[in-house]
């Protein structure tokens, strides 16, 4: 006689008697078994995942989902700081290990990839989340050396540098990540944004704009020039 799951049949007695409360058996079974650990009887004589835990994984057992980790009796998130990416009941691992000075947005994260700077730092490609220089951002958290996020008002040499210097004309840099002139206000170039675009000249407040024909800003340079010189003499 081939029993169903959750009854068993003793040697001879050719009957099936269904598994004691708490306990479950396989098709075919002799005998009945406790839940395994992590599960708890239902109401159908079989046995569902404790409250926190997932039945995930090859062989389906009741475990922690990836971000979680055991604590006492329950599948608990990781920690802001940390993170965890197997399934399982295994520890978290600190952001620290990898990127000194780190840490995550929120808590029960999965991959090492959130583990990122805080405000008023950056990751500086050497394994250390370090304190960012004059004219970054402070209010970014997750920058890198390569996207570092500048203030208005500056510019820095190249990328990938820590070289950022204030602009001559605070007004032609207008901040932002990248280099060169994706920091630089429209129609300016060059170190500092100091220089023109083809098609714009610079204005008296030394200011790139658009090259017109109007009489009226070709007289106000003009008048700028000549004001100089007289103050010059």
């Amino acid at each position: 006689l081939t029993c169903p799951k959750n009854t068993f049949s003793i040697g001879a007695n050719n009957t099936c008697t269904i598994c004691p409360e708490g306990t479950f058996s396989s098709m075919g079974a002799s005998s009945c078994l406790p839940c395994p650990q992590h599960e708890t009887p239902n109401e159908e004589q079989s046995c569902d995942c404790m409250p926190s835990f997932s039945r995930i994984g090859d062989d389906s057992s009741c475990t922690c989902k990836a971000g979680e980790t055991l604590m006492g009796t329950s599948c608990e998130p990781c920690e802001k700081g940390k993170w965890k990416s197997s399934i399982g009941v295994t520890s978290c691992t600190r952001c620290e290990d990898t990127l000194k000075g780190a840490v995550t947005a929120r808590n029960g994260s999965t991959s090492v990839s959130s583990c990122i700077c805080p405000p008023r730092t950056y990751d500086d490609g050497k394994g250390s989340c370090i304190p960012i220089e004059e004219g970054m951002s402070a209010d970014l958290s997750g920058m890198t050396l390569e996207s570092v996020s500048l203030e208005a008002g500056f510019w820095r040499t190249k990328e990938k540098t820590d070289d950022v210097r204030e602009c001559m004309t605070p007004e032609a840099c207008v901040g932002g990540s990248g280099d060169g002139d994706e920091v630089c206000r429209e129609g300016h170039t060059g170190p500092y944004c100091a220089l023109c675009v083809d098609n714009f000249n610079l204005d008296p407040f030394m200011l790139c704009q658009k090259c017109s024909s109007s009489w009226r800003d070709f007289a106000l340079t003009v008048l700028f020039f000549v004001l100089s010189a007289v103050l010059l003499l």
